[in-house]
């Protein structure tokens, strides 16, 4: 069976008038699901789908994880991403995710560097691609 985040995540993304527990419940999971893949990553914690990834740091180190964890060639110092270079990080991390991992392109850089909270739904859409890679890559979050 999928795990709950994944449950809560299909309803949240593709029921067009989800009850106000499912949309909490998904957001948590999925924010869940976030904060253990990164702990080992020095972030605090990771509280919405908006301001924390306009900078593109936070897409860019769940890429980072995958990468680091299969030897990828394309591997890249995470601590190198300067935060004010926020449309050149988000574009980095969506362009190894294709490349990489296969994740589609279905968001633009503009998508994640000017989230507003009513966006929510779109960053969680993108990145609810990674959770399975994480399980098939044998990292169980």
């Amino acid at each position: 069976t999928p795990p709950t985040y994944y449950i809560y995540i299909y309803i949240y993304i593709f029921c067009p008038h989800p009850n106000i527990f499912i949309l909490k419940m998904a957001r948590k999971s999925m924010l869940n699901w976030v904060n253990i893949c990164l702990q080992d990553y020095d972030f605090g914690e990771i509280k919405d789908f908006c301001t924390s990834w306009q900078n593109g740091i936070i897409l860019n180190a769940i890429v980072h994880r995958l990468l680091k964890h299969n030897g990828s060639p394309a591997l890249f110092d995470i601590k190198s991403l300067n935060p004010a270079n926020k449309e050149e990080n988000v574009e980095k991390g969506i362009t190894l995710a294709f490349s990489e991992l296969k994740v589609p392109k279905i968001l633009d850089v503009e998508d994640f560097v000017n989230a507003t909270k009513q966006d929510e739904r779109i960053v969680m859409t993108y990145i609810a691609f990674f959770p399975p890679l994480y399980k098939a890559a044998g990292i169980e979050i």
